[in-house]
């Protein structure tokens, strides 16, 4: 098999750690969902205009070039758990194709994800790709993350090291942080630490980890370190370690 880019670059504790924000939550793992069920959203996938245009472009520039003025103003129509979907499959598949519910549509991607076969891999990243251009920024850093992550023959976006792949990478990243989401962040400051996609900054970097635990913080109970935070601190001891042991201007070469 081969190995993703993003295991290349990455130990594999912060492997686990972004596995964390794309994976489903126990639960939803647990009880997974019928494999003849999960057709009937792979067959109303199949059905959205243009999805391979969607599929060969960078998550930055497809994102909002489906939401209706509507849905810009007031947001999607009814929320969507990735519970709720997997339950009421047939309607979450409708309110996600036919209604173009960005909600629907990242409940639906989760739940694809919840088959271990990966038999639906590609679909997910299909129902990602649509909830990012829907104007759901969560479901670009998902579209992102898979790409970077997990090489998939089908996805001829998926692992691939070229200049522009990055920049795409790191416009995705930069995008879901400026709308709030903490993995765009960590994400957006390791690209900034390893100078994918563009120069290095550390200082950048810093204030991209910085703004990660920000944004999770209260998103967990008690003590817990929510798992962007985490692995945004993983990143910012890996840029310390760095800064004692190279100059500056090697801090980007791997």
């Amino acid at each position: 098999m081969a190995t993703s880019f993003f295991a290349r670059i990455c130990p594999p504790g912060l492997i686990v750690a972004i596995g964390l924000f794309i994976a489903l939550s126990a639960p939803l793992q647990a009880q997974g969902a019928d494999p003849d069920n999960l057709g009937i959203l792979v067959e109303k996938l199949a059905t959205v205009p243009d999805m391979q245009s969607l599929m060969r472009h960078c998550p930055a520039d497809i994102w909002r070039t489906r939401q209706s003025l509507r849905q810009r103003m007031v947001g999607p129509r009814g929320l969507w758990r990735s519970e709720q979907c997997r339950d009421q499959i047939a309607k979450c598949a409708r309110a996600c194709t036919d209604e173009l519910n960005s909600s629907a549509c990242f409940a639906a991607a989760r739940v694809l994800e919840t088959d271990q076969a990966g038999r639906f891999d590609l679909q997910s990243r299909q129902a990602f790709a649509l909830t990012c251009a829907l104007g759901r920024a969560s479901g670009c850093i998902n579209r992102a993350a898979g790409l970077r992550n997990s090489p998939l023959a089908s996805d001829e976006l998926s692992d691939r090291r070229t200049p522009d792949s990055l920049r795409c990478l790191r416009r995705s990243f930069a995008l879901a942080c400026a709308e709030g989401i903490a993995w765009g962040c960590a994400m957006e400051g390791q690209s900034l630490r390893l100078g994918e996609g563009g120069p290095v900054d550390p200082q950048e970097a810093r204030a991209r980890f910085g703004r990660a635990c920000a944004l999770g913080a209260g998103q967990t109970g008690g003590d817990t370190i929510p798992p962007a935070c985490r692995f945004a601190k993983d990143q910012l001891r890996i840029l310390r370690e760095r800064e004692r042991k190279e100059p500056p201007e090697n801090l980007g070469r791997r």
